[in-house]
């Protein structure tokens, strides 16, 4: 009985260490994770939202056409609503 009262705080000690290193493991994986698609949905939002202040900055109306001409849908002869 004397080895296990000398033994258990150890075993504790190695037990929640080896709990706090996979924890920390597991949040820091997950919080690249997070990261890497936040810069990506800024990249998205970059790109959606680019040619509209394009549009709206530069007011002659040139610039507007090509603008708008690079904003417009392809046209395939579909319906998008069919």
């Amino acid at each position: 009985m004397d080895w296990l009262s000398n033994l258990a705080p150890v075993l504790l000690t190695l037990i929640g260490g080896g709990a706090g290193w996979l924890l920390k493991s597991k949040l820091e994986a997950k919080r690249r994770v997070e990261e890497s698609l936040q810069e990506e949905a800024a990249q998205i939002y970059l790109e959606i939202l680019l040619p509209f202040a394009t549009l709206f900055s530069d007011l002659s109306p040139k610039s507007q056409a090509e603008t708008l001409k690079k904003l417009s849908p392809v046209s395939t002869g579909k319906s998008h609503l069919s």
